[in-house]
């Protein structure tokens, strides 16, 4: 699995498919790819990348910053995990997936951006921990 802030997906896809071909090979490949800071996108079908699924994404309402993604693998079978998802714009932004691995065995992976966005961050976050987001 990578991570990476990509700052705009529309500005760097180019950089983004010459990174993949230099880094997946017959010996390696990356299965999970999850980006932060996609930015405003009209039409996620223009950034498909052959052997993987769809992008998975969710973006701010405003669509002006921030926003993630994951890539997976398209011979790995997975459901999107809305359960373990927090997404609230200009403080946590969140999305899970779960991978089955075997008939009986699955785990999940993730991507989670934290932005630097004062004062929303610091009102809603003061006191707060991860596990109070995932119970409200």
């Amino acid at each position: 699995s990578l991570c990476m802030n990509i700052q705009s997906i529309n500005a760097h896809w180019e950089g983004l498919l010459e990174l993949l071909g230099n880094t997946n090979t017959n010996s390696f490949t990356i299965d999970c790819l999850g980006l932060t800071e996609i930015f405003r996108i009209n039409d996620f079908s223009n950034y498909n990348i052959e052997g993987y699924h769809p992008i998975v994404y969710k973006t701010r309402p405003d669509r002006n910053r921030g926003g993630i993604g994951l890539y997976v693998n398209a011979q790995l079978s997975f459901i999107p995990r809305e359960d373990l998802s927090i997404f609230i714009p200009h403080v946590i932004e969140s999305l899970f997936v779960e991978i089955q691995i075997s008939s009986n065995k699955s785990i999940i992976v993730g991507v989670v951006y934290r932005p630097n966005t004062p004062p929303e961050a610091q009102s809603i976050c003061s006191g707060r921990g991860i596990h109070s987001f995932s119970s409200s």
